[in-house]
């Protein structure tokens, strides 16, 4: 009797154990995934350390002008403005190097850090998405990152294998200054060899402010790339 009696306890525990591990794991399941990436082979970086991706549609959506511009729209997220063509992003009041500003994982070579009137030469026309991190998930990028990190992926080198001939084209407009702005990618493959051909331009006149035009505002800016890559299940 002993024995069958003990039998029912440890089993009505190992129940009551297993059922709210069940439901936590449920729920983690069906939580949105965001997988980002970093400079460490291996890391994952986890939506709760402060990682926001912008899709295609996101970034079109909030194009405007520069990086900072367009990101300026983004929850947490400001722009240094320095005039047209020229806008930083500020996170969490801090910018200039401490966001640390990425274009494929790698350090955009512009003088945006050391003096914020400068443009940004990863401007986000062509990009396919753009990562921002807060937090101590941006400490995989450097101990200086303490703002944050932007990262603009363009796919210039390309990452994933093309099946056959694929073409990306974007063209907008804006009325405050008569601006066009334009984008193509075109991307084919070759087993496992993938090549992407890209070129962006945008050209801005003086804009319109309440009081008059802003002289010396224009902008004219042109982009061109070329990237290939051996494309494997590594």
């Amino acid at each position: 009797m002993r024995t069958r009696l003990k039998a029912y306890l440890l089993g009505f525990v190992a129940v009551a154990v297993l059922v709210p591990t069940a439901a936590l794991a449920q729920e983690a399941d069906n939580e949105e995934e965001v997988v980002v990436t970093a400079p460490l082979e291996g890391s994952r970086i986890e939506s709760l350390q402060g990682a926001e991706v912008l899709r295609r549609d996101d970034i079109i959506a909030q194009l405007n002008g520069g990086l900072g511009d367009t990101l300026d729209a983004t929850p947490g997220i400001a722009t240094t403005f320095f005039g047209a063509g020229a806008s930083r992003p500020i996170i969490r009041g801090l910018g200039e190097d401490r966001v640390r500003v990425l274009q494929n994982g790698i350090g955009t070579i512009d003088a945006s850090t050391a003096s914020p009137d400068h443009a940004v030469t990863s401007d986000g026309l062509d990009a396919e998405r753009i990562e921002i991190l807060r937090g101590s998930a941006a400490l995989a990028y450097g101990g200086n990152a303490i703002g944050g990190v932007v990262n603009v992926l363009d796919q210039s080198i390309p990452t994933r294998a093309v099946d056959g001939l694929e073409f990306d084209g974007l063209l907008a407009g804006s009325s405050v200054d008569d601006g066009a702005h334009g984008a193509g990618r075109l991307r084919f493959g070759a087993g496992d060899f993938a090549f992407n051909l890209s070129a962006s331009g945008s050209n801005t006149d003086p804009y319109d402010t309440p009081v008059g035009v802003a002289a010396n505002q224009y902008t004219e800016t042109r982009a061109y790339g070329i990237g290939g890559a051996s494309v494997g299940s590594w």
